[in-house]
């Protein structure tokens, strides 16, 4: 008998067969030989992988620092005559890590009996990401000149390129001047791989400076009307670091008519960004011509109606001033008042809105031409003799008397 018998299927490797020889009696004797299978055939791949190319590279990979990607692929697959699970082996893994360029991927197929086959597919990575471009912050400045200012900006930063340095292009180079008003600088970055990127940022220059402005002096004018005076001044002056053309306007125009007194005049000079710078000079309009004034003729003298004399009216006084249509008059002694006896004389003061005073004078005559209106003597004194021979002293009581224009009469006697 045999521990295996002939013609059954024997396992691949080596199978030690027992042949057991066995007589009537029940002796028996036993040898050994060996069946060796070997398996030498190869395995068969069906299928590898395709070639994956073009695969967009990630930048900065720990793996890849200059460039890479992560690459998955499918599995290979292979049969074996001997084998129903023949392993599969990667030179690159599915899922790792592919530096820049093509990578050779070799898959190794092998049975339990070391039996190799290979098959190789290509993954190619090439840099198809632009960099992460990043510009600068927006800038404000202030103009320095008319053509605007020099501006210096810091270099946009980039970053995830992949292989080699990239060129940054500006639109208007740093360092360089920038006119009044916005302008959009455009950054261009292009990376070893010709990749592009763009961004942008502003240069504003403003100008928030105000013109300087210089007054005319001070102008002083007579009055020649009651309105005032024609009065002119010199022109302002105004600079500006960043306008040729100021405008310079003010609140009263030269050559137009000023009014008595002092007139502030606002000189504001404006540039084309809208700043404003004001200065004010004054207009003086003077009034120092006296009015000319007229008295009247003196009234005819007038008779006293009692001691303290008589009321008198006079005609007014007339008066002109250039630069007052009312001149006020006033008169040292009313008219239509009480004049003493005698001749007063009547002073008329003319005084404009200025204060400018003219005077003129004529007489008021007051007469007494009545006789006293009564007088009464005393009684005669009764006889008195003689004393001597040169007669005798008499008195006699005072005679009395009284006018209507004297209060205080002097009575003389003959004796």
């Amino acid at each position: 008998t045999y521990s295996a018998a002939s013609g059954s299927t024997f396992a691949i490797g080596t199978t030690t067969v027992t042949a057991t020889a066995t007589d009537d009696s029940g002796n028996t004797s036993t040898c050994t030989f060996d069946v060796v299978v070997a398996d030498t055939t190869v395995p068969t791949i069906t299928s590898c992988p395709s070639d994956q190319a073009y695969v967009s590279a990630v930048c900065g990979l720990d793996d890849a620092p200059t460039g890479g990607a992560t690459v998955t692929y499918s599995a290979a697959t292979a049969t074996d005559v001997g084998d129903s699970d023949v392993t599969i082996t990667y030179s690159h893994a599915s899922g790792s890590i592919f530096g820049l360029g093509t990578t050779t991927v070799t898959a190794t197929a092998t049975d339990d009996s070391g039996n190799v086959s290979t098959c190789t597919f290509d993954v190619t990575v090439v840099d198809l990401t632009a960099p992460t471009l990043t510009c600068p912050s927006n800038i404000t400045a202030e103009c320095t000149s008319r053509d605007g200012a020099v501006v210096t900006y810091d270099d946009a930063t980039v970053s995830g390129e992949c292989n080699g340095e990239t060129t940054l292009i500006y639109s208007q180079a740093s360092g360089s001047t920038f006119p009044i008003g916005t302008t959009t600088v455009f950054c261009l970055a292009t990376d070893a791989a010709g990749n592009k990127e763009s961004c942008f940022f502003t240069v504003t220059v403003v100008d928030s400076t105000p013109p300087t402005v210089t007054c005319p002096a001070n102008v002083s004018a007579e009055a020649t009307s009651s309105a005032g005076a024609v009065a002119t001044y010199g022109a302002a002056t105004a600079t500006d670091n960043c306008d040729e053309n100021v405008v310079i306007t003010y609140s009263a125009a030269s050559g137009s008519t000023f009014a008595i007194g002092t007139t502030a005049v606002t000189v504001t000079a404006t540039d084309n960004t809208g700043n404003v710078s004001t200065c004010t000079f004054d207009v003086a309009v003077v009034d120092t011509t006296v009015p000319t004034i007229t008295c009247p003729i003196g009234p005819s003298p007038v008779e006293a109606i009692s001691s303290a004399g008589a009321a008198v009216t006079y005609d007014v006084a007339t008066a002109t001033d250039i630069a007052d249509d009312d001149v006020a008059l006033t008169y040292s002694a009313a008219s239509g008042s009480t004049f003493a006896i005698g001749t007063t004389t009547v002073t008329a003061t003319a005084t404009d809105d200025s204060g400018n005073t003219s005077t003129c004078t004529f007489g008021v005559t007051v007469v007494d031409t009545t006789n006293p209106t009564t007088i009464t003597c005393p009684a005669a004194p009764a006889s008195v003799e003689a004393t001597s021979s040169a007669g005798a002293a008499v008195s006699y009581d005072a005679a009395t008397a009284t006018d209507i224009g004297d209060s205080s009469l002097t009575v003389t006697y003959s004796a």
